[in-house]
């Protein structure tokens, strides 16, 4: 898997597992588990060997996937998203 990633809040990425042998083969399997260290963090949604992380709120987590005795994971960095436009309207103010 990647080292890390960052995501902004609300945001989602596809991530793929792939086993391999010694020679570099492809091997068959899938991860029997994909976890978040964090969940209020980023969860993961687990799709056989291409799950999605879910970016939750401001923070930090650790995603692995684990299969027998293999484990990979991925540090996922959480930020706020700011807005990128401001939009002012004229109008009566409400209430009498």
């Amino acid at each position: 898997m990647p080292g890390s990633i960052t995501l902004g809040v609300g945001q989602t990425v596809l991530i793929t597992s792939t086993f391999r042998y010694p020679d570099n083969s492809l091997a068959p399997g899938e991860p029997e588990d994909w976890v978040s260290s964090n969940p209020a963090v980023a969860t993961v949604a687990q799709e056989a060997n291409i799950s999605t992380i879910t970016a939750i709120s401001p923070g930090s987590a650790s995603v692995s996937a684990t299969w027998q005795t293999l484990t990979d994971s991925v540090a996922v960095t959480v930020v706020a998203v700011a807005p990128t436009s401001l939009r002012l309207t004229l109008g009566n103010p409400a209430g009498p």
